[in-house]
């Protein structure tokens, strides 16, 4: 029990906590820890007197459930006792309970798109491979009204409240303008109003999922008819904006919303991938994000230099996301975790791992996961793992290591 040293530096969360508590010495921090001990004792104690260790629990997950289907606060109580009285507490549940009980949205949406969870294939799509990917299910929700000059951007999760300039060549302004021109929409008297379950810049697709919002949402308000191929194409476009050179994977998955083989030899092609289950995989992130151009610039500076090498490493990719998908439709997460580790190696290879992803791989992996690697371009950014049996423990590690997760299991 310490309060200076080494460890507060390297781990901004046990700062944190320290600062928050306001223990000025180890003696008091460690009267503190044996205190909060105690305290969890005797909680633990009444629940097993009362309603039990997984009741309580469970109505703990379902609030956070809740929450995050958009539970108003009228119907919030509802929506919690329902989920537990159903014994399935899913996002998916709740979202049919919302829907029997005749509650709207939390933003009214109309728009919805997909993030992305690359489980074996990145950098290597880019030269044509084969990705194998998972949808993050209504990731970014939203909606556009009219309004009486200019046009408005909102997002609420990110602190974005503000005016957009399409004049703007970069960013979400020049992505904005781009989906105007491709509807020939008039650049003025509109409010866009959008809600993301992602965090910004982690490789999760919230550019692309944002996009696709964006667009479906201005179909929905002005009747245009778009089919899901043009709003892939005008997403795709705004992805180029964002990344340079994009394989095109986020942006069909923010479209389509299904796992799916992917690749892009030419064209943009996906093969759906029927599954008896959602796979339980782990997500996490931390305060490190990824810079998706720089890191596709850096690998295709380093295939330039070296392209022998770096072909055979692109073939080793495209071989075991073939192979991984094959166990992802058999249900075999222990062979799927093998082949994840393998990625995660080849990744780190090429160059784009960091520390921090290292670490929440390392945390994953000792505490259950069959296998756990990075996500997206690297370089920052967020990693997945595949938790069969082990989902419970492997989240409330990363947790308790300061990262932010989710299980696409509780989807």
């Amino acid at each position: 029990v310490a309060t200076v040293g080494g460890t507060l530096r390297a781990n901004p969360a046990a700062s944190m906590g320290l600062a928050l508590i306001g223990a000025g010495t180890a003696a008091e921090l460690a009267c503190l820890m044996a205190a909060t001990g105690l305290a969890q004792n005797f909680a633990a104690l009444r629940a097993l007197a009362t309603s039990g260790i997984q009741q309580g629990h469970m109505r703990l997950h379902a609030r956070s459930v809740a929450a995050t289907a958009g539970a108003p606060r009228e119907h919030f109580d509802t929506v919690v006792d329902a989920l537990v009285a159903s014994g399935e507490v899913k996002l998916r549940k709740a979202q049919e309970i919302l829907a029997a009980i005749g509650a709207p949205d939390t933003d009214h949406a109309a728009a919805r798109a997909s993030g992305k969870v690359i489980v074996l294939g990145e950098h290597a799509v880019v030269y044509g491979k084969h990705a194998l990917a998972l949808p993050v299910a209504d990731a970014v929700r939203g909606r556009v009204e009219k309004a009486d000059s200019g046009i408005s951007l909102s997002i609420a999760e990110w602190g974005v409240h503000r005016r957009i300039d399409v004049k703007v060549s970069e960013g979400i302004d020049a992505a904005v303008a781009i989906i105007l021109r491709e509807l020939e929409v008039p650049d003025s008297g509109y409010a866009i109003r959008l809600s993301s379950r992602l965090p910004p810049g982690m490789g999760l697709g919230s550019s692309a999922a944002l996009a696709v919002a964006i667009v479906r949402a201005f179909d929905e308000l002005l009747g245009i008819g778009l089919d899901d191929e043009r709003v892939n194409a005008i997403a795709f476009e705004c992805e180029k904006l964002a990344h340079g050179t994009p394989s095109g994977v986020d942006n069909t998955l923010a479209t389509y919303g299904t796992p799916m083989l992917f690749s892009n030899d030419g064209g943009l092609h996906f093969e759906p991938l029927e599954l008896s289950e959602t796979p339980p995989l782990v997500v996490a992130w931390g305060a490190e994000p990824g810079d998706t151009k720089e890191q596709v610039a850096l690998v295709r500076n380093r295939r330039d230099e070296q392209p022998d090498l770096m072909g055979a490493l692109f073939e080793q990719m495209d071989r075991i996301a073939l192979q991984g998908a094959d166990a992802l439709r058999r249900a075999d997460y222990v062979q799927l975790g093998t082949l994840m580790d393998v990625g995660h190696g080849l990744l780190n290879a090429i160059g784009v791992s960091t520390p921090l992803l290292e670490t929440m791989v390392a945390i994953a992996r000792s505490n259950g996961a069959a296998g756990a690697k990075l996500t997206g371009a690297g370089g920052g950014g967020s990693i997945v793992a595949i938790c069969p049996g082990s989902g419970a423990a492997v989240t409330a590690a990363l947790q308790a290591a300061g990262f932010h997760t989710i299980n696409l299991s509780d989807e």
